[in-house]
């Protein structure tokens, strides 16, 4: 019975039964009229042809007897103002006609009263609006209750969306569905279905899950349910609720989330905007998944606030230790949820040198540089490690890279004293060796970071490339299929061909 284009949903659908029971609540005498009107038609006409303008009757219709002289019983008619009922806003999809045609029967006063006579009585016009019982006599559906999941919502009501004359206290004291209430709802309410998405619409739009979702402006099932700017005023006062799934209680669920954001970000988008995101991943590190979050609007649900800004101002602008002792700051209380496990800062050498996870996600430069720079603070070197460090750099014996960039730092520092390459062959700081360029291969192959230190890659290629000399960096045994497989794109620093295909050494 459902017929949407029936439904006047701007400001009430049409000749509902909830119309004739606010017209009964006027106490308009049916029954004393009983007389005077052989039909309900002669006073309801636009019921019977879906004319909402003359489904009551005119006060000047009244005004014919009711003038002040016409006499009744030997008493004269007062003068009565008459105002015809309002029809009252409803999501109810029904139309008098439509139902007529459907039942096959005609909307004279037999079939009126099938529906609208009072129950127990006989006497014409004892009517008043039907009773919900009666409408579900044929279109009960087979839902145990009224608020059953597996109810046909839509039988019976239109979507929230076109309800549009609905105030927001009637919005708000809509029934809820028992299941609504289980313990685990708000983690499986998404509608699995577009059979689900239509019944959720009956009750809901847009505005009912803004409250909560931040993709509520690109969800597909939420776009579905349409909009009513009136559910909003509904909804406010209840604020958002964000629970905390199962998987986000894991003991290493800080450090190993990312890998989920990565695989499918859209569903952190639910909860999660950028701005959650950004306030522990201060850096770079994570800008290209964060993106892909919803921005807030100003006055709407911000979603989950992991922390403030001034949680987190101790990765950047606050030094890690204080400025007159070594004792480290105290962390604030606000980091309920830690990224690194108890001791880290002792033992996080390896995992700074391996950028797992990544620092730069959170931390700056200057944040390590408070502990591993400089004099009146912890230093990571000795006084007097500058003039000796070639040997230990030279031997490996710490990874210098965990901290310098050799082409930025290294290069850098060594130009400066003279040490630097500039592309000419000069022996100084190789041991004043007259062979050197001829024995450099094995000091190269044991450690050719120290060789980025003073040279640039432009300074091996010189000899090293097949558009140059054609001179063959690889030692004995070297694995070519191995080194391509891994990534075949090094090879064309020097190749013009992809040497495992030309075999071209």
């Amino acid at each position: 019975m459902r017929r949407l284009t029936m439904v006047l949903a701007a400001a009430l659908v049409a000749c509902t039964a909830g119309a004739l029971r606010a017209q009964q609540s006027d106490s308009f005498p049916h029954k004393a009229h009983a007389k005077v009107f052989p039909a309900c038609t002669g006073c309801h006409a636009g019921i019977a042809t879906g004319d909402v303008k003359t489904a009551f009757p005119e006060p000047a219709s009244c005004n014919g007897c009711h003038d002040g002289q016409n006499q009744s019983n030997g008493k004269a008619l007062r003068v009565v103002t008459w105002r015809p009922a309002k029809y009252p806003a409803t999501n109810l999809d029904f139309s008098h006609v439509e139902h007529a045609k459907e039942t096959n029967t005609t909307l004279n006063t037999s079939a009126c009263v099938a529906c609208h006579q009072i129950p127990g009585t006989t006497e014409f016009m004892a009517v008043a609006g039907p009773a919900p019982s009666l409408c579900l006599a044929c279109h009960e559906h087979a839902a145990g209750t009224h608020l059953a999941d597996e109810a046909k919502c839509r039988t019976c009501h239109v979507p929230l969306a076109k309800a549009t004359g609905l105030t927001a206290m009637q919005i708000a004291a809509f029934p809820k569905p028992a299941s609504h209430d289980d313990k685990d709802f708000i983690f499986t309410h998404a509608p699995k279905d577009s059979a689900s998405v239509t019944r959720c619409a009956v009750c809901h739009t847009q505005q009912s899950c803004a409250r909560c979702h931040m993709d509520a402006t690109t969800n597909a099932s939420i776009l579905a349910l349409g909009s009513n700017a009136t559910v909003a005023q509904a909804v406010g006062p209840k604020g958002a609720y964000y629970p905390v799934p199962a998987s986000h209680g894991a003991n290493d669920f800080t450090a190993t989330h990312g890998a989920a954001a990565l695989k499918d970000i859209q569903s952190c988008a639910g909860c999660h905007a950028q701005a959650s995101c950004k306030s522990c991943h201060l850096q770079k590190g994570a800008k290209g998944t964060v993106v892909k979050l919803p921005v807030p609007k100003a006055g709407g649900a911000q979603g989950v606030q992991l922390r403030s800004a001034s949680d987190f101002a101790l990765l950047t602008s606050v030094s890690f230790r204080a400025p007159s002792k070594n004792a480290p700051v105290a962390p604030p209380k606000a980091w309920a949820v830690r990224v690194h496990v108890p001791g880290f800062s002792r033992d996080h050498r390896a995992a700074a040198a391996g950028n797992s996870p990544n620092c730069a996600s959170c931390h700056q430069q200057a944040y390590c540089a408070d502990c591993h720079d400089g004099a009146g603070r912890i230093k990571y070197h000795a006084p007097d490690f500058v003039q000796g460090h070639g040997a230990q750099a030279y031997g490996r014996e710490q990874d210098c890279s965990s901290c310098h960039n050799a082409q930025a730092f290294c290069l850098s520092c060594h130009q400066n004293l003279g040490l630097g390459s500039t592309g000419q062959g000069k022996m100084a700081v190789h041991n004043q060796s007259p062979n050197w360029l001829l024995d450099h291969g094995q000091a190269a192959r044991l450690s050719l970071p120290n060789c980025v230190s003073c040279h640039k890659q432009s300074d091996c290629i010189a000899c090293h490339s097949t558009t140059t000399w054609g001179v063959n960096p690889h030692g004995p045994n070297f694995n070519a299929d191995l080194m391509a497989n891994r990534n075949s794109q090094i090879c064309y620093y020097c190749h013009t061909a992809n040497p495992v295909n030309s075999r071209t050494r």
